[in-house]
């Protein structure tokens, strides 16, 4: 195998985060990795159903492959673990069985973005003070008390970037999801598929190999 790793994704945004996510390797209790990234034409659809033919071609130059996408947008109406079993048996079938994963971020890419971390709030212009962001989100309804996350991911994330205080308001741009992602502590972020996707990657490249 030339490539330990060829991970599939819905979209640019989508490719960014993960060039982040995989840069802290350390944090992610893996071994240094080798890894290729592709964004599918068809975006999250696109990545539901044609991921068997997208990755056919590397299905003996990479050892483990990925496919990620939003369960908001994909285009399907089972719920987000049975769209997840249904791409896994089809690639499990068609060559990659006990070799990857699926990740169904539900409801999309931002639910990622909202770690409490510093990073966050100065990604999206609110400087260092995370707790400023998070009160002013729940002051309008964004995000209730007792919340984990706020109730629209990226309907937080876009208010938060246009009401941004000072002059340079954030533009929404793929470059945002990697400097979170690259910055953020992936540990500290409870999205159930982002905990699978950590768990899966520590215990295909542990340390020490």
């Amino acid at each position: 195998m030339d490539r330990d790793l060829v991970v599939l994704v819905a979209d640019r945004h989508m490719e960014r985060a993960f060039k982040g996510l995989l840069s802290q390797q350390e944090k992610l209790a893996i071994r240094n990795i080798d890894y290729q990234i592709l964004t599918h034409p068809g975006h999250d659809p696109g990545c539901r159903t044609q991921a068997v033919e997208l990755l056919r071609p590397f299905l003996s130059s990479s050892n483990y492959a990925i496919v990620a996408f939003d369960y908001h947008g994909c285009g399907s109406s089972l719920m987000p673990a049975e769209v997840q079993s249904k791409v896994e048996r089809l690639l499990f079938v068609n060559g990659w069985e006990k070799r990857s994963h699926v990740v169904v971020i539900d409801p999309e890419l931002e639910e990622w973005v909202w770690a409490p971390s510093p990073h966050v709030s100065r990604a999206l212009g609110w400087g260092d003070n995370f707790g400023n962001l998070r009160r002013w989100l729940h002051d309008r309804g964004l995000w209730p008390s007792g919340r984990s996350k706020p109730i629209d991911p990226k309907r937080a994330m876009e208010t938060a970037m246009r009401n941004a205080p000072g002059d340079k308001r954030p533009r929404r741009s793929s470059t945002i999801f990697e400097r979170i992602a690259k910055s953020s502590d992936p540990m500290n972020c409870c999205d159930s598929a982002l905990s699978q996707l950590r768990e899966t990657l520590q215990a295909w490249f542990p340390r020490g190999d």
